[in-house]
């Protein structure tokens, strides 16, 4: 958090600036996402409005990198668009067990990868930039560019699904009033996410799409657009798309300093009244 002041560090993430124009994007250094946040370095694709590959650099393993990851997959996607790719780099040294560990669900549900010790490891940096090479701009047509842009922004829709309404099948699905969608769809939504995170980097040439490629990205369309219909319907009628109860306005919650002290904040909260989903949350300081 924060800006460098490591001259190893500031050479690397301007290394990754020039890498981005090598490989035919544009990029940015300290781009400002929603008015809160800064991400170190940021690609863009000339056909594509948002990020399309993101990158936090810490100069040791420290816990920035739990906070730095929130602020790309824990906040809101209306808020915070999703790139299409995150890295999480530690320059110096690596990132403990531990670490590595508690970010285990944003690696495996998220297209999120963590590279370490890159600082005088040649054979380090090596494999991170060959990684890199595989994104050259100028190997993607104008089909599988195609493919990549719905593909991704499709996994991410399908990500933010998962996050909140979790693997379960939920109220939104599962509710006949609403429009149908197979239950066993809904649960195919990590099988789904998981191939087509793995398939758009695979894809270089028109021929590389198959008609599994296409059937799976239909698929998971189809499941992204009904899920979003339905939990409008529902929502319109005050009840909850994740478990079926009343949608309202839950109790303020009051914030102290000093169990003696007035609260310095109160927390409005709209939401479901029995679970954990959210529609708006407010924190007023007093």
């Amino acid at each position: 958090m924060g800006r460098h002041t490591d001259p190893d560090t500031l050479r690397f993430i301007a290394w990754l600036s020039d890498k981005a124009k090598a490989l035919g994007y544009a990029s940015e250094e300290e781009y400002s996402i929603a008015n809160w946040y800064d991400i170190d370095v940021v690609w863009y694709h000339p056909d594509y409005e948002n990020p399309v590959f993101t990158f936090e650099v810490e100069t040791r393993n420290t816990n920035s990198m739990f906070k730095n990851t929130a602020k790309i997959y824990s906040t809101p996607k209306s808020v915070v668009k999703k790139p299409w790719h995150h890295f999480g780099i530690v320059y110096k040294g690596n990132l403990s067990e531990g670490n590595r560990l508690a970010l285990g669900r944003d690696l495996d549900y998220q297209n999120f990868e963590i590279f370490d010790n890159i600082f005088n490891n040649q054979t380090a940096l090596s494999n991170f930039e060959t990684h890199l090479n595989r994104l050259d701009i100028t190997q993607i047509s104008e089909l599988v560019s195609s493919f990549r842009n719905n593909a991704l922004d499709t996994v991410s829709s399908m990500e933010y699904i998962i996050h909140v309404f979790g693997e379960k099948t939920p109220y939104v699905v599962s509710d006949q009033f609403v429009l149908s969608l197979e239950r066993d769809s809904y649960e195919q939504i990590p099988s789904y996410i998981e191939y087509l995170r793995n398939r758009v980097w695979q894809i270089n040439r028109e021929k590389d799409i198959t008609k599994k490629d296409l059937d799976i990205l239909l698929a998971s369309t189809r499941v992204v657009e009904r899920v979003d219909s339905n939990e409008n319907v529902l929502l319109s009628m005050s009840i909850c798309p994740k478990c079926g109860e009343k949608v309202g306005s839950r109790p303020p919650i009051e914030h102290y300093g000093h169990p003696e002290d007035p609260p310095h904040s109160i927390t409005y909260v709209d939401g479901c009244l029995i679970c954990d989903y959210e529609l708006n949350r407010e924190t007023i300081s007093i």
